[in-house]
Order: structure tokens, then sequence, then C-alpha cells
């Protein structure tokens, strides 16, 4: 007898075939929508729960033999099995009879062991020892089905699709690959965020960043963005400098991870960014020296570091005069201590203009805001020291 279920196309002319006992037998046990009756839903648990325990008691047993597998045994055991048998070979000893029976064994597909303990010599073959866990897996892909179902359950809705032989229908019966093509997706989010990157991951902004972008919609990937691996980042954000809504170089925090040949490109692009302090600063930082120079202690790289820096400060304007003045002075404390001071550096130091010492008052008065003017105990990033005097 075959009971047809209330979600099945052609249920209403079989409920009306039933005689009233029938219906209200089948409807009081939940027949006509046995899968969600709660018996049904019980009996599925309680299978469940057989299968886990059952693994339980028996998946350690079936994975020690296939990691560990016993490989010796007496001959009281061996006969002792169902499946055994004896025969006579006319080897000359144990080694070449065991060599012989190898042969045997792994042509027919066998791995073998050969094992010597206690004067008795064992070999041992087998194949296939992955299929003990085969029961497992089915056990795995059906707890999977029962979860799906307990799932569907509470989350999850009935629809019939009618299918007569020999009609087409108009729904789609594959997904057209089209409608999933990175221009297409590219497209919609844009569509969907007229402004902003918003429909976009942090993985595809690169991928992005290489596209026409209008103003806006650039300065929302740059301030999502995350990492300075864009190629043409320079140019974005020299461009984005212009925005109506721009607070500058430093305003956003993918300015401070731009490397040091991508700060070139920046000057480059746009020389007065080295009249710009947020951008000197940003360029003094990748300067720095890394953990393992010691530069400190060792005179030839602290000599070093004193070099890329004042290469960097001679190509900035007077405005930055306390940073050539801070480089200068270190630079002639180093030569103090090697014994070697430079005229030079030590004339370019004493050049430098200060609001103190021989200068006129009268042209401290008219130059008293020139930002050329030495500022002492002025700190910089790239030296980590305190800043000394530089009077």
């Amino acid at each position: 007898m075959v009971v047809l279920q209330q979600n099945v196309q052609g249920f209403d002319a079989y409920f009306v075939s039933l005689t009233p006992a029938e219906k209200y037998v089948f409807g009081a046990l939940g027949i006509f929508d046995i899968y969600h009756s709660w018996y049904f839903n019980v009996l599925l648990l309680v299978l469940s729960l057989n299968i886990v325990l059952a693994s339980i008691d028996r998946f350690p047993s079936a994975w020690s033999y296939i990691v560990k597998p016993k490989t010796t045994a007496t001959r009281p055991w061996l006969l002792a099995r169902k499946e055994n048998a004896k025969f006579l070979t006319d080897a000359a000893s144990e080694t070449e009879a065991s060599s012989r029976i190898v042969s045997i064994l792994r042509e027919s597909g066998f791995k073998t062991t050969v094992t010597e303990k206690a004067g008795v010599t064992t070999v041992f073959g087998e194949s296939g020892k992955w299929n003990r866990i085969g029961a497992y897996i089915v056990h795995v892909a059906l707890l999977t089905l029962f979860l799906g179902h307990f799932v569907a359950l509470q989350t999850g809705f009935d629809a019939d699709v009618k299918m007569v032989p020999g009609e087409r229908t108009e729904l789609p019966s594959r997904l057209d690959p089209a409608l999933l093509s990175h221009a297409v997706l590219t497209e919609r989010a844009l569509q969907q965020h007229p402004s902003d990157t918003d429909g976009f991951t942090a993985r595809a902004l690169p991928a992005l960043a290489q596209t026409e972008l209008d103003g806006d919609r650039l300065r929302s990937l740059l301030t999502r963005l995350q990492r300075p691996d864009v190629d043409n980042l320079p140019a974005l954000i020299v461009r984005d400098l212009d925005h109506r809504q721009s607070g500058g170089f430093g305003s956003l925090p993918i300015h401070g991870e731009l490397r040091l040949a991508q700060l070139e490109e920046c000057v480059r692009l746009r020389p007065r960014l080295l009249q710009d302090p947020r951008f000197v600063d940003a360029w003094l930082q990748r300067m720095e020296p890394t953990q393992d120079v010691d530069w400190r202690r060792d005179p030839t790289a602290r000599a070093a570091e004193l070099q890329r820096l004042w290469q960097f400060a001679q190509r900035l304007s007077p405005a930055f005069n306390s940073l050539k003045a801070h480089v200068l002075y270190h630079w002639l404390q180093h030569d103090l201590s090697s014994g070697a001071p430079d005229r030079d550096r030590f004339l370019a130091y004493v050049r430098l203009p200060r609001r103190g010492g021989p200068v006129a008052e009268q042209h401290l008065r008219r130059h008293q805001n020139a930002p050329e003017f030495v500022t002492p105990q002025q700190e910089f990033r790239a030296q980590r020291d305190e800043a000394p005097s530089l009077r």
C-alpha cells in the first residue's frame, strides 16, 4: 500500500478517494507527512546514536590494525584461524623459503613484511588495508544526510516542479558561467555602490585599483587599503590628494605604509611633497635602520646611516633646517668620536640660521616667523635618541 504525501502532486485527488476511517487514522498518525512526524525523527535520532556508538566502539581497533598491523604470530594462533594451510617446501633454508613466499605475495599485489623473532621467521602480507574504514566513511555520509534532514526541518521548505514528458520549460536548467564572470560581478558591485567600494572584499581591492575609478570611489579604496603592494599606488595617492575631502598626505593609513621606492615615485609625480612635513616624516620612518643593523655600536654602520640621512636632508627646503642641523650634529659627534673631524660639515652646521647668538635683533624681528631658523630640541623619528641642543 502506497500513501501519498501531502506535498506531492495529485494528493488532493488521492485524499478524496480515501474512506473517512483511513483519513482519520492516517492523519492522526501523521502518515500524510511522515518525514515531519515526531516518531520518524526519533527513529532517525536513535539510528544516528547507534551509528555513533558503534563507530566509537569499533573504530579504534580498525585504526590500530591499519597503523600497527600484527606482523608476528605463533604457530598455534595461525592454525586456530578459520582459513589456514600447511605445505612442504624444498627450500634449503628459512631465508630461501621466506624469500620465495615474499616473491609470490608481491606478485599478487601484497605488501610484505618479514620479521625474525626468537628464531622464528614470519612473513606478513597485506592488501587493501584502508578498506577497513570504508564502513566508517558510510557512517559519516549517513550522519551527514540525517543532519541535513534535521536542518531542513527547521529552515527548509518544500516545493514541486511539474515535469511532463515531451514538454519544454523556460526555467533554467544549468548555471550560466557568464553570470558569475569577473566583469559582471564587478559591474554589479559598482552599480549597487555608486560612490564607494563597499561591494568589494579586501582581496578584490588591488585588482579594482587597476580600473578607472572616479574620485569618490578612489578615496574609498585608499581608505580601505591596508597593504602597499599595488602597482600604481603612488599615482593613485597623488591623484587623491586633489580630492575635495582630502586631508593631505598622512590623512589615510595607507600613506604610512608606502615603501621608499613608492615615496620616491610620489615625489616624481608631485615634487612639492618634499615640502610637506608629514611626507618627510613618513620618509624618515622608512629610512630607519633595521633591527639587525647595530648603528649605535658599529661606527661604520652609523656613518652609513648618517650619510643616507644627510643625502635626503639636502633635498629639502630651508624650512627643514632643524632636521639638517640634527643630522649634522650627530655626524659631527661621530667624527669627533672617530678622531676625524670634518671641516666642511662643521661649516655647514654653523651656517644654518639660528635665533640666538650673533644674529642681529632687527633681522630677528623682521623674520621672526621664518621657518628656516633652527628649532632647538626638535625630535625626529629617524633618530631615536633624545635630540641634542642645536644652539
